[in-house]
Formats: C-alpha cells, structure tokens, sequence
C-alpha cells in the first residue's frame, strides 16, 4: 500500500502540489523514471485532446504553455504527441 497518497479527500478528484509531488517521489523511489513519467503525462493530454475534438486535430492550432521542471517536460512531450496527431502546435 502506498502511505503516500493524498491527506485529504475531496470532491473534485484534484490533488494539490504538495501531494503531487510526493506521488512522484514515491513513484521514482518505487523506480519509475521521471522522464517516463513526463512522456505518459503528455501523450495522455494530447490523446484526451484528440479525443475531445472526436478525432480530428488535423490542422488545427494548438498553444502549449509550459512551466518548469517536470510540468514543462510533460507539456513539451503533449506538443509533440499534439503535432503527430497533427495539430498546428505553437
């Protein structure tokens, strides 16, 4: 059982900062890569994105904001997966 999960419950399903990164901590000491971590969080924005617009990102324009750190890595690995899909990503 992993200890380390969120303090709280809440209704709206959302985790806060400080629980996010003890998740990922505790996913890396379980020795998940982070970088793997980075590319699954982007190509599972990018695949719910697609699936919203039913299919049909061919063309359309896409502006990614990043942050730093990890939150940029995933954000970078969602515009590319978007670009594949064949958005127009800036």
């Amino acid at each position: 059982m992993i200890s380390h999960l969120p303090d709280k419950n809440n209704d709206n399903g959302t985790v806060s900062v400080d629980d996010m990164r003890r998740i990922d901590a505790k996913a890396v000491s379980l020795g998940l890569l982070i970088y793997l971590m980075m590319e699954n969080a982007g190509n599972t924005l990018a695949r719910c994105m697609l699936e919203g617009f039913n299919n049909r990102l061919q063309g359309r324009r896409v502006t990614v904001v990043c942050g730093l750190s990890n939150n940029g890595g995933g954000g970078f690995a969602s515009a590319r997966h978007l670009a594949y899909y064949g958005a127009d990503v800036s």
